[in-house]
């Protein structure tokens, strides 16, 4: 068996590394993969407090093989934790990323509490 100890995979290993170290300061290590990505996609697509509808993250890159039920309940999860918002006036189809940790560390309304189903 070969040993990556140097070269690229070490550089992965390092990124990885520092990937899951910022995740568990923004509490994002309590997440399942798939509420993750669409955290991660929502980041990508719009600056703070924009409206994102649900057609679109769907068919973003990093949700785009989450199935159909997964992706609905990742998103019910979300909303229940209190990350992500539906914006007034609407029932559903449209949300705001609104429970994480900014780029000034300071922490937004939510909950992450480990104990969550």
């Amino acid at each position: 068996m070969k040993r990556f100890a140097s070269g690229r995979m070490a550089q992965l290993s390092k990124l990885y590394e520092l990937l899951s170290a910022m995740e568990r300061d923004l509490g994002m290590d309590q997440l399942s993969g798939e509420e993750r990505r669409i955290v991660y996609a929502m980041s990508e697509m719009a600056d703070a407090d924009a409206e994102i509808s649900s057609r679109d993250l769907r068919e973003h890159a990093f949700c785009r093989d989450i199935s159909t039920p997964t992706y609905y309940r990742a998103l019910k999860r979300l909303t229940a934790r209190g990350m992500l918002t539906v914006p007034r006036g609407r029932k559903t189809g449209a949300y705001r990323l609104t429970g994480i940790m900014d780029e000034d560390t300071q922490p937004r309304p939510g909950n992450l509490n480990p104990e969550f189903p």
